[in-house]
């Protein structure tokens, strides 16, 4: 049977058919088909008829996603899907106890027939239709033949998280001021010869500069402990843990992904095809406007800051309805100092205070025309209808040159480090405007926007520049 046979709905809505038709086309030819499926396509239940597609050709096939939320959202959408989640997530009544707690307390398998443990053997069936998130694709060893990965652009974080070296400090005792590669094997060349020093050396050495110092953290036998992370920017010399050689087919689904995002991962050796898909919400209510006030670069924005802050409150009497505006965290505290507005909404960078200031910002009557000045809310929120109707990126998100791995980066792998911002606006423009009824501007006030285009037109989606004016 042909794909369109499995498509999940009685009608097709913008471009899915298309879409449908090109993937069949493509799937004997190729390992990795990439589809920037913009906001508003209707992403899975494409990963749907996909899953069913294959699995119906007796074709192991799992769905995956970046969190526990959309996760959620598929399973109750699609109840035919099964699932696992973490053994903290199982409650067993009648111990009162989650499954993580009486594993550690009462007995390390859990019991016999618990809910967890139905899970589990239902998602290592092969024939069974899953959709998980991708650190339990992982954790659970549930690879197939086709993984169909939504979300794909925040793949790479989670293959980076599981490639990190972690040096334990109840083991090795590291020092607290490290900040680079160079540092950390420098400590351990103090350290002796010993077995497991010898090893950490060698484990050093075989890192690229490309690498992230992180002190955090983690999970050491079930209980948190300080480490300090090594994460790679890149895993594509990594062992392939998210798609072994067992893996014939993956499809890659994101409004963000691009040719740098496969290398990283590891697929640059595989058969890729490409398919760029078209918005079905209209360029013009979604428009990217350029307004700039000036460059807005670390060395230049305090001169162009007083620019900045009028054309702030110029946008505001433009538009009905309320607005936010990205900007960096060092940018967001200047603003805050010459913006001192009572509809000005300011959050804090604790993870807690600032979801709460963004939750009362979404919840304002409209009416108010309150403005949110934010930092990190990229993606992740959905400010669709009333929540805002405009939107400004007021400086460009080049990541921070005084890290040395992405110092390094930008040197030696210039299109990489260009491709963190090209996802970053990109990512951030689709916020306000969701769905083909919506409507909402983003306005880019940042004359660096300039350079940053003529070097990424060319591997920028049809759908984001489709929407920029001029």
């Amino acid at each position: 049977m042909s794909l369109l046979d499995y498509w999940p709905f009685p009608e097709f809505r913008h471009g899915q058919q298309e879409v449908l038709e090109e993937i069949e086309r493509l799937w004997d030819s190729h390992d990795v088909i990439c589809i920037t499926a913009p906001t508003a396509f209707g992403k899975t239940p494409l990963s749907v008829a996909i899953q069913n597609w294959q699995l119906d050709q007796s074709t192991s096939t799992a769905i995956t996603v970046p969190n526990n939320m959309l996760r959620e959202q598929n399973i109750s959408e699609w109840p035919h899907l099964k699932t696992v989640r973490a053994m903290d997530d199982y409650w067993i009544p009648q111990y009162n106890m989650s499954e993580l707690e009486f594993r550690k307390r009462i007995y390390k398998w859990g019991p016999r027939n618990s809910e967890y443990n139905r899970d589990r053997a239902d998602v290592k069936r092969v024939g069974t239709a899953v959709c998980v998130n991708y650190h339990s694709y992982i954790a659970h060893k549930l690879q197939r033949k086709v993984v169909i990965v939504d979300e794909a652009h925040l793949l790479l974080k989670t293959l980076q998280d599981f490639a990190a070296r972690k040096i334990w400090h109840h083991k090795f005792r590291y020092p607290m001021n490290l900040k680079t590669l160079d540092q950390v094997k420098a400590w351990v060349d103090t350290l002796g010869d010993a077995g497991p020093v010898r090893q950490l050396r060698e484990e050093l050495e075989s890192l690229t500069p490309a690498t992230l110092i992180q002190m955090g953290q983690d999970l050491y036998r079930g209980e948190l402990k300080p480490c300090l992370k090594l994460i790679p920017l890149s895993v594509e010399n990594r062992p392939p843990i998210f798609w072994p050689s067992k893996t014939q087919k993956i499809v890659l689904i994101s409004a963000t992904i691009g040719e740098e995002d496969i290398k990283n991962m590891g697929l640059g050796t595989r058969r890729v095809a490409w398919i760029d898909v078209d918005s079905p919400i209209p360029a013009s209510r979604r428009a990217i406007k350029l307004d700039f006030v000036g460059n807005m670069s670390y060395a230049q924005q305090d001169n162009n800051l007083d620019a900045l802050v009028d054309k702030i409150r110029e946008l505001r009497e433009l538009h009905e309805g309320n607005g936010f505006v990205h900007a960096s965290y060092a940018l967001a505290r200047k603003i805050k100092h010459r913006l001192n507005e009572p509809w000005a909404v300011y959050h804090e960078q604790d993870p807690k205070k600032k979801q709460e200031a963004y939750d009362k910002f979404a919840e304002t009557d409209p009416a108010e025309r309150k403005v949110m000045i934010g930092s990190g809310f990229t993606e992740g929120v959905d400010m669709a209808y009333e929540v805002a109707s405009w939107q400004a990126i007021a400086k460009i998100p080049y990541p921070s040159l005084a890290e040395p791995a992405i110092r390094w980066t930008a040197r030696n792998k210039p299109s990489s480090y260009n491709w963190m911002v090209s996802k970053d606006i990109m990512q951030a423009s689709g916020r306000v405007c969701r769905s083909p009824d919506d409507i909402g501007y983003t306005y880019i006030l940042d004359s660096c926007w300039e350079g940053w285009i003529k070097r990424s037109k060319d591997s920028l989606p049809k759908w984001f520049t489709d929407a920029i004016e001029n």
